[in-house]
């Protein structure tokens, strides 16, 4: 076998690796720099969505030294005592339903605020309107609401969600933070 045929077998898998390492190198080099710009749109959101399921906070620490309690992302405590939120992620039908869920100084929620989900349209996302979460307002019980008829997986996530809130804010209010 001649030296150019040699280098006809291998050249088009030098070029392939060579396109390879080039294209790796341009993706991570684009993942550099959108990171910070995702994640301060990311913060920007949850903290939008914080203010909005807790209005009467005027700004927010977060928990360190309580632990989270299962399926609770993270915790903040409103700086002038009014509650605090908590980020919950359960699964439904259609994957993670990642919820912003406010809870009062008093152990009521005040408002949730759905984040992220994977929901079927018009059926497991009925359980995902404003109306629908609305019911859970002023309650101290996740059981005070009934499942939407339908969508049982994803009722059962907003449930869960709610449910793991309010012993979030137990474990809270235990450790003095309210």
């Amino acid at each position: 076998m001649s030296k150019s045929s040699k280098f006809s077998l291998f050249a088009p898998v030098i070029v392939l690796v060579c396109i390879c390492f080039v294209a790796s190198f341009m993706l991570a080099g684009v993942y550099g720099l959108t990171k910070p710009v995702i994640d301060e749109i990311n913060e920007k959101t949850n903290t939008e969505a914080r203010i909005s399921v807790l209005p009467d906070a005027d700004a927010f620490s977060e928990v360190t030294n309580v632990e989270l309690i299962k399926g609770v992302k993270d915790c903040f405590v409103a700086n002038n005592k009014a509650g605090m939120v908590c980020r919950t992620s359960f699964n439904g039908f259609g994957g993670a339903v990642i919820l912003m869920i406010g809870v009062d100084a008093n152990g009521n929620i005040t408002g949730i605020q759905v984040l992220e989900q994977g929901e079927t349209p018009g059926i497991g996302s009925n359980a995902l309107t404003d109306t629908y979460l609305a019911q859970f307002a002023g309650k101290g019980d996740a059981t005070a609401v009934d499942f939407y008829s339908g969508a049982t997986f994803t009722s059962k996530a907003v449930r869960n969600g709610v449910n793991a809130a309010l012993e979030q804010y137990k474990a809270v209010k235990a450790a003095g933070l309210l």
